[in-house]
């Protein structure tokens, strides 16, 4: 599959000037704002309340801020619902 293997693709979320670092270095966002802006870029949706949870615990459990959003964007990245409606 190519999101999985492509080279460009693997070095987007580690972009120096991404949204992932621009969210990571500002530290004033809520992790319900980062999950929801996170579902807007990928999904082009809001997430609906278990997917809100369950994201925000984890990104609220994660030892890393960068790392759990770098977790979460893959994880939306690689959803049916990305490959398919994209």
């Amino acid at each position: 599959m190519c999101l999985r293997n492509d080279p460009e693709v693997l070095k987007l979320p580690h972009r120096p000037d991404g949204w992932l670092k621009q969210v990571t270095k500002a530290k004033t966002a809520a992790a319900d704002e980062m999950v929801k802006q996170a579902c807007l870029r990928v999904l082009s949706r809001l997430p609906d309340g278990r997917e809100a949870g369950v994201a925000k615990k984890y990104l609220t459990d994660a030892s890393d801020l960068s790392g759990g959003l770098r977790d979460l964007l893959w994880a939306l990245l690689n959803t049916k619902e990305f490959i398919v409606n994209r």
